[in-house]
């Protein structure tokens, strides 16, 4: 468990009316005694105790950097512990700097909250976004106890992001040792950012810490070869195939986990003839050279991006049979990959659909 020990805390509360998302700036709770500051519990680090330790050790987070030295979250973040009056200062820059990054907000009110906390790595910032409890009114700050503060400690974290001191200030004087090409570079943060369409802070974290996801996660990959590859062999498309083909055929490709480089996934481009071996080499490339080029070109978009990588994509391309009843009799889905594998055979004849199946590929289940 993460030792907390917070000596700063603000919460900020978020309202979504008629002029637009709004809020409000809390007061500042400290653990020293001051004039105008909220006094810091141990009910209420205990609270945040929890939620700390949620964030360290959950499944879903995500290690990012920041995309420069001189990013503006940097300079909000920089010296933001140094004193009372540098909190209150800064946090009010963060709050504002993340209002901006809304484009919509859910009809319940929220809040953003902001503390300190000792990692393994040293001093940290940590970043909530919750629901506001239902009638909540944080305007007077007259918080009694903690539940009148926060929703229960089993609140659902939709995104949240502790920003690790030391990490970030070595980048900010450039004093990060270099890494070598196949090395995948320090995180500055992490982050848990759930991308829920529906009723959620229409925001993505990473744009508002002015930073860019490490490529360390088989589907962070895949998410940058979904983007650069359609977008670099454009000029060497075989006649009749579109960008949109080849984003199907990476998914086909990596509907399963799968290590593999920038030469192999070119070359198989090229062997499905949906590139052109003519116009690859009159631009006087071949498939070394120009997956070279795309591998380059993912660099400048993600520097934490090697030429050997595992990907796999979260949404991979099926084929679903579905019965006229809604599926209550037959409900079928195979995946693409399954079929250009092997492990299915899946044909359409004049009246009907015909799929074999290998055995060593599935268990059968009776379900009542």
């Amino acid at each position: 468990m993460e030792e907390v020990l917070l000596d700063y805390l603000r919460i900020f509360h978020f309202k979504n009316n008629s002029d637009g998302i709004v809020y409000t700036d809390g007061k500042v709770y400290l653990k020293n005694e001051k004039v105008g500051a909220g006094a810091l519990t141990p009910e209420i680090e205990s609270f945040f105790e929890k939620h700390a330790d949620s964030i360290s050790s959950s499944k879903r987070i995500q290690n990012i950097r920041f995309k420069g030295p001189k990013v503006l979250f940097i300079d909000y973040f920089e010296k933001l512990f140094e004193s009372y009056e540098m909190f209150d200062f800064n946090s009010k820059k963060i709050a504002k700097k993340f209002r901006s990054h809304l484009t919509n907000a859910k009809r319940k009110d929220f809040i953003l909250i902001l503390f300190d906390m000792m990692t393994s790595q040293g001093k940290a910032l940590v970043i909530l976004t919750m629901e506001a409890k239902d009638g909540l009114q944080l305007e007077n700050d007259n918080f009694n106890v903690v539940t009148d503060l926060l929703p229960d400690s089993t609140a659902k974290l939709k995104k949240a992001a502790i920003i690790f001191e030391n990490e970030t200030l070595k980048f900010r004087d450039e004093l990060e040792e270099g890494i070598k090409e196949d090395d995948l570079p320090v995180r500055h943060a992490i982050v848990i950012d759930s991308q829920m369409i529906e009723n959620n802070i229409n925001l993505s974290f990473a744009n508002f810490l002015d930073s860019q996801i490490i490529a360390d996660k088989p589907t962070a990959v895949a998410k940058i070869l979904l983007e650069v590859f359609p977008q670099q062999v454009r000029p060497y498309l075989e006649e009749g195939i579109t960008r949109g083909i080849i984003k199907d055929e990476l998914k086909r490709m990596f509907s399963t986990r799968r290590v593999s480089n920038f030469k192999d996934v070119t070359e198989s481009l090229i062997v499905k003839k949906l590139l052109s071996q003519d116009k690859i080499k009159q631009a006087k490339l071949d498939s070394t050279t120009l997956a070279k080029k795309i591998f380059a070109s993912a660099r400048r978009k993600n520097n934490s991006i090697n030429m050997k990588f595992e990907a796999e994509v979260s949404r991979i391309p099926k084929k679903i049979l579905v019965d006229k009843r809604g599926g209550k009799n037959i409900n079928v889905s195979i995946s693409e990959a399954s079929i250009e594998d092997g492990y299915v055979c899946f044909k359409e004849e004049k009246n009907e659909y015909v799929i074999k199946v290998k055995r060593s590929a599935v268990d059968i289940k009776n379900k009542a």
